[in-house]
């Protein structure tokens, strides 16, 4: 039997928090656990705000303005993490994220 796509869009401020995207998890794993005819694809934005920081993070780069691009880095870093913490309540599930994203923020660093 062939399956049909249903398409799962969640934008920035759907996803704009770590209680926000454990809320989003849970229609997702209901989409999976309660459709056996549709096959879910799921898209899904920056956290609110994101967008707009790293491109300020960008433009200072850009400028020149380390001390500023520092400072917002940390606080992309901290917004993250926090998210990570909020949404993830499995230690060696949080774990792994934690340290993927130190790793992603030391690259930018």
């Amino acid at each position: 039997m062939e399956r049909s796509v249903q398409i799962l869009k969640f934008g920035g401020t759907s996803v704009g928090s770590g209680e926000r995207i454990r809320r989003v998890a849970a229609i997702i794993a209901h989409h999976l656990h309660n459709t056996e005819e549709a096959f879910p694809v799921v898209v899904v934005s920056a956290m609110s705000g994101i967008t707009d920081q790293l491109l300020r993070i960008a433009r200072y780069a850009c400028s020149g303005q380390l001390e500023l691009c520092q400072r917002e880095l940390v606080a992309l870093k901290h917004r993250h993490l926090e998210a990570v913490d909020r949404a993830v309540h499995k230690p060696e599930g949080r774990q792994s994220l934690e340290h993927d994203l130190q790793l992603a923020f030391s690259m930018l660093e």
